[in-house]
């Protein structure tokens, strides 16, 4: 769970990831 380094590495990306991991 490296929330830290994606949200510094891609922070958009983070978001949508968490999207979808919550709708799986």
């Amino acid at each position: 769970m490296a929330k830290s380094k994606t949200k510094q590495e891609e922070p958009k990306l983070d978001g949508m990831r968490l999207g979808i991991d919550t709708q799986l």
